[in-house]
């Protein structure tokens, strides 16, 4: 009962937020509110979202995940790899009718990288951290008006990629986005949207760049043709998942994007409702903070693998049987071989046996979860039974979005229910988890061979043996146990009769260009 008042307490604040939406106006749910308007500082899911719209990049990737161009019209790898020359399309302009130029591309990069930056991606660029095999970025430099230069210390197969990263979001922006000081003050950036209103905590708004010039080509994952047909976007925040279904059944939503499959049976009625499944590269896992004195013994993390049914945790949330994955190489990779496939399975009998040769006492073992999103919920339940069923003593904190998140990044928890967002090449998510703990709480995986063993496959140019090397690490992962891969999920986008022009993409980045609505 106190479940269904807090939803329906939600849903009467959110309608009294909310304005009558016109044909002019897009109004799509967020779960959480912006946690910064600047690119790739203090980023998750919703700021990768909006700021796509508002911030361009270099290049970017199509339904396939291949590199396409956006900013740039064309690219020259020179000097064995070490050297990428990229010619910028000729009459972009920001939001703020100053042109794109190489000089005004090479500015963002020197705030990328400068010292004190809080760029989420800047230790991918910078060289600090070795498991990065090379990638350092020495110099960009605009040789003309149009022509920017990439050096780098060594070659890498990653750089591209990175470029084109939602996570990173190494994009273009107007000095006008910064005061004097270069204090932020907002993203004037040059896609088909401008980032015009931000109510803390209520909405924020996007309003169509009329003078957007788009790239060519038909539209593809997030390249080719970006067209704003729609006057505004509003993100109204809706941090409960049944507050903002019942405002889409209800009318006030026009769409909810990449959602649980679960929420299809509880839809309206209403004719003319478009859903879109979509599999997705984002991996839901369980985190193991290793250097809890607990859970540092090996035994006792490979016992809670033997306790979870992968399977069941996978088909409860995607409805899809054998959807699990234990590996960071993403389902449907073609670098994934036979050998992600293996990983501690389910046997409650060799999880008994496990806490037992450890001497586990009873200790309590506390799960972090949140309600924000649903199936990092329900995996926590399940696997908080799971665990009570070998003799576990496991118990569930859950807590906002917000402090989970800080927590992960504080490497503050013993377990936690958590999803990382889809890297787009299965070396990203390593780098994302290995790494010494002191130095980067977020890393998972303290191991000098995985290390090794990473970074030799990311210096590999051959597909065939860096497939290989990437089941290797697999390997070292299911013995050592960091992490618990769960499985991949699969989502779907659901919009209002009269919205016309959805699509969606492995990579979870709403599309909202090219859409229109009656």
């Amino acid at each position: 009962m106190l479940g269904l008042l807090a939803a329906a307490a939600a849903f009467t604040t959110f309608l009294s937020l909310a304005t009558s939406a016109s044909a002019g106006e897009l109004t799509v749910a967020a779960g959480a509110d912006l946690r910064s308007s600047e690119p790739g500082v203090n980023r998750d899911d919703t700021a990768d979202a909006v700021l796509s719209h508002v911030v361009e990049t270099l290049v970017t990737l199509r339904d396939d995940l291949g590199i396409a161009p956006l900013l740039a019209a064309s690219w020259a790898v020179e000097d064995d790899g070490r050297s990428y020359r990229f010619t910028l399309r000729d009459g972009v302009r920001f939001h703020d009718g100053t042109p794109l130029t190489a000089e005004a591309v090479a500015w963002n990069w020197s705030r990328f990288l400068a010292a004190d930056s809080r760029w989420y991606c800047r230790s991918l660029f910078d060289g600090s951290n070795r498991t990065r095999a090379g990638l350092h970025v020495l110099e960009v430099r605009a040789v003309d008006r149009l022509t920017l230069l990439f050096r780098l210390a060594e070659p890498s197969a990653l750089f591209l990629p990175l470029l084109a990263s939602t996570q990173c979001m190494a994009g273009a922006y107007a000095r006008s986005s910064v005061d004097a000081t270069g204090r932020w003050l907002r993203p004037v950036g040059t896609g088909p949207y401008r980032f015009a209103e931000w109510r803390r905590g209520r909405d924020f708004v996007l309003r169509r760049h009329p003078q957007h010039v788009s790239p060519p080509g038909e539209p593809d994952g997030l390249a080719g043709r970006r067209e704003a047909l729609i006057e505004s976007i509003r993100f109204v925040v809706i941090p409960d998942p049944n507050s903002a279904l019942a405002a889409f059944n209800a009318g006030d939503i026009d769409l909810l994007t990449y959602q649980p499959t679960g929420i299809l049976p509880a839809l309206s009625a209403r004719h003319g409702i478009v859903a879109r499944e979509q599999p997705l590269l984002g991996w839901t896992v369980l985190l193991l903070q290793t250097r809890d004195p607990l859970l540092r013994d090996p035994r006792i993390r490979t016992a809670i693998a033997h306790a979870i049914d992968r399977r069941r945790l996978a088909r409860a949330a995607t409805e899809t049987p054998g959807r699990e994955n234990a590996s960071a190489v993403p389902l449907g990779s073609p670098l994934r071989s036979a050998a992600h496939d293996a990983f501690p399975g389910y046997d409650p009998a060799r999880a008994r046996a496990l806490l037992r040769a450890a001497g586990y006492a009873g200790e309590p073992i506390v799960i972090q979860t949140n309600r924000l999103y649903r199936n990092m919920y329900d995996n926590a339940i399940m696997i908080h039974a799971m665990l009570r069923a070998v003799g576990m003593n496991p118990r569930i904190a859950v807590l906002d979005w917000a402090t989970q998140l800080s927590n992960y990044q504080q490497g503050r928890f013993q377990l936690s229910s958590f999803s990382y967002s889809g890297r787009f090449d299965p070396a990203l998510t390593y780098d994302l988890l290995i790494g010494d703990k002191t130095a980067r709480p977020t890393a998972q995986w303290e191991s000098p061979v995985a290390g090794d063993a990473l970074a030799a496959a990311l210096r590999d140019g051959d597909p065939e043996s860096r497939r290989q090397r990437l089941a290797d690490l697999h390997r070292l992962m299911a013995t050592d146990v960091p992490i618990i891969g769960l499985y991949n999920g699969t989502s779907v986008s659901v919009a209002a009769p009269g919205v016309e022009g959805l699509r969606t993409w492995r990579g979870a980045t709403p599309i909202l260009w090219g859409i229109t609505k009656r």
